[in-house]
């Protein structure tokens, strides 16, 4: 039987939603974030910002002129199909690679990226290098995908699905995945997820029309089919651990905002702040 391929991650992308994207309150975050450094530089030129992960969202924030924005986004497919900036603006690099060369940056922005690295090793080790690459001051706001307070079974996401309680593809997936995962460093392998989703019905299209969604929707999901990525969804407590390092408090909360998009609890943004 031939290996049937997922589709283009262009053609799947529009029917991703909040809360797997920024939400417009999660824009207004990261766009505060920016005046906040330049309420604090008044006299400086505008700020030179990284941004972690190809998310176009970000370059629409407004940029004041001439800023220096360098994306960093380790998936070509990622960087080709959905980046609308000018494309010599991504590196296409893993972000642990990130060195004291590829600085300084005075601001650091992620959406929903800090739990495709393993933890602790690898979160840990990407908050060291931004430490490096960052003046003392520099601003650093991530969006995270976290788990809820009270760990939610795989069964129970599935009864609130046909309750109709959950009410499109970007909320069942990560709904799923947390369900999926039993710690934060064994994380949960989203070809899992992607099986787990094709176990609730026979095919995609009996699905859609029990659920009364656009089966363009639940087809997103092919995203993950044949990912090998593993997830790592981490709590506010142990990120805040993360940015910390211990005694070393390499950065500091500055604040947390909670936007109005679904599952606006489990996705926060954080800003922090570079000692």
């Amino acid at each position: 039987m031939q290996r049937q391929l997922p589709r283009p991650l262009g053609e799947v992308w529009p029917s991703v939603s909040a809360p797997l994207r920024p939400g417009p309150s999660d824009l207004g975050f990261f766009q505060q974030t920016l005046a906040d450094w330049q309420g604090e530089h008044p006299n400086a030129p505008a700020p030179r910002a990284l941004i972690l992960g190809a998310t176009a969202e970000l370059w629409s924030l407004p940029w004041p002129d001439p800023s220096q924005v360098t994306v960093f986004e380790p998936d070509s497919e990622t960087a080709e199909q959905l980046w609308p900036g000018p494309r010599d603006q991504v590196q296409q690099r893993s972000w642990l690679t990130l060195g004291p060369a590829d600085g300084p940056f005075d601001l650091v922005l992620c959406d929903a990226g800090l739990h495709t690295l393993g933890y602790p090793q690898a979160q840990s080790e990407l908050v060291r290098r931004l430490f490096e690459v960052m003046p003392n001051g520099g601003l650093a706001a991530f969006r995270l995908l976290s788990p809820p307070t009270q760990h939610e079974s795989t069964v129970r996401v599935v009864s609130e699905l046909w309750a109709g309680r959950i009410t499109d593809i970007s909320q069942l997936l990560l709904r799923l995945s947390l369900s999926m995962q039993r710690s934060a460093a064994t994380g949960v392998r989203m070809s899992a997820v992607w099986l787990k989703l094709r176990s609730l019905s026979k095919d995609l299209p009996t699905l859609a029309e029990r659920l009364g969604w656009p089966l363009s929707h639940l087809q997103a999901a092919d995203i993950y089919r044949f990912s090998p990525a593993h997830h790592h969804f981490v709590t506010l407590v142990e990120t805040l651990q993360v940015f910390a390092q211990g005694d070393r408090k390499l950065f500091d909360m500055v604040r947390m905002n909670t936007g109005d998009s679904p599952m606006a609890a489990q996705c926060p943004t954080i800003v922090f702040r570079r000692n």
